[in-house]
């Protein structure tokens, strides 16, 4: 006969090894809940609407048909919980650099120690201009109005090779906004 504290002590070690993370393709789904297609093997049940786990402030929507790693919380087989996705398409970023992207290599944003970076198709290489940057930038746009004058009627301003350099230095070295890919 086995001691009572030791039958505890086996069935907790058993429902311990049971304690399951499973993955499966993303079926029909929002941002709070998924169906989870083929989990674990092929021809096995779908798992219907379980909740969906994110890093709090961000959400995101797989698209259908990327891997979905679901885990169970506690002893109730049901209890299963959407822990998050493996895209086999995501981009490559640099060793310490984070990103956020888009299915189908749509909008991205990257950060790593140069700055921040958007782009699109699966790139970020355009930098985000930055508060100080972006605050100098158009302090010197405010002086060149304020001094902007106009030496007799028709007759250029007197500082238009002033505008024609920041114009140069900034906006068409894509420090402001891309002009590239269609303005992002």
């Amino acid at each position: 006969m086995i001691d009572p504290e030791v039958k505890q002590f086996i069935r907790y070690e058993i429902q311990r090894s049971l304690m399951l993370i499973l993955s499966g393709q993303v079926g029909v789904n929002t941002s709070m809940t998924e169906t989870i297609e083929t989990p674990g093997y092929p021809g096995a049940n779908s798992i219907e609407e379980r909740p969906v786990m994110h890093p709090f402030g961000f959400v995101s929507r797989a698209p259908q048909g990327i891997i979905s790693v679901i885990g169970r919380m506690g002893s109730d087989p049901g209890n299963l919980i959407v822990l998050g996705h493996r895209d086999k398409d995501r981009p490559e970023i640099d060793e310490g650099a984070a990103a956020m992207y888009a299915a189908e290599k749509g909008p991205m944003i990257t950060s790593n120690a140069d700055g921040i970076f958007v782009g699109k198709g699966g790139t970020a290489d355009k930098p985000l201009l930055l508060g100080v940057e972006s605050n100098d930038f158009l302090g010197q746009i405010i002086d060149l109005i304020v001094a902007h004058v106009h030496p007799s009627p028709g007759s250029p301003a007197n500082n238009v090779a002033d505008f024609t350099k920041l114009k140069t230095e900034i906006v068409e070295a894509d420090k402001l906004i891309s002009t590239t890919d269609g303005g992002l």
